[in-house]
């Protein structure tokens, strides 16, 4: 039998989508419930309230516009442009890359132009778009591993290797 990984999937986003929708009121709490209060801290009970907060951000991103996408994506890119760490900011700019809306491609130049100079950080920023859902996606990926002109010397041999993975 053969696998069809399109039909997987859409499969896969038709699930979510329908999850978000049935459990809105409850991500929605659990997105109040487990704001950032105080300081970072890396311990393990803070590290798990926001992975169920970015979880919880991320299937409220599913949500089609009459359903309240457009909330989610004000949320998500509230906070990305709050997040004091690196895991929350993550979180946003993810969620964000999954949707065509201008606030992605704001929260994407907004996130290069702080961290263009660390190559683990560009990284990081290569490896979200490449796992965008949206249909350009290989095609931004492709154009965004041929802006070599943009990049200092020393970036330019690392910058090169994590396009070879990436495509």
């Amino acid at each position: 039998q053969q696998v069809d990984p399109d039909a997987l999937h859409a499969a896969r986003c038709q699930l979510r989508q329908q999850l978000a929708l049935a459990l809105q009121p409850a991500w929605r709490d659990c997105l109040r419930r487990h704001a950032g209060s105080g300081p970072y801290s890396p311990d393990a009970a803070t590290a798990g309230r926001r992975a169920l907060r970015n979880l919880a951000l991320g299937y409220l991103m599913e949500l089609d516009d009459a359903a309240g996408g457009q909330q989610a994506i004000t949320l998500a890119m509230q906070q990305f442009e709050q997040a004091d760490n690196m895991t929350d900011r993550m979180a946003a700019l993810g969620c964000l890359a999954n949707r065509d809306c201008p606030e992605r491609r704001q929260a994407l130049q907004a996130f290069y132009a702080q961290w263009q100079h660390e190559p683990l950080v560009v990284d990081k920023w290569l490896a979200v778009q490449a796992a965008s859902r949206l249909p350009q996606t290989l095609a931004e990926v492709q154009r965004l591993c041929g802006r070599s002109e943009e990049h200092t010397s020393e970036l330019q041999s690392h910058h090169d290797l994590v396009c070879r993975l990436l495509l």
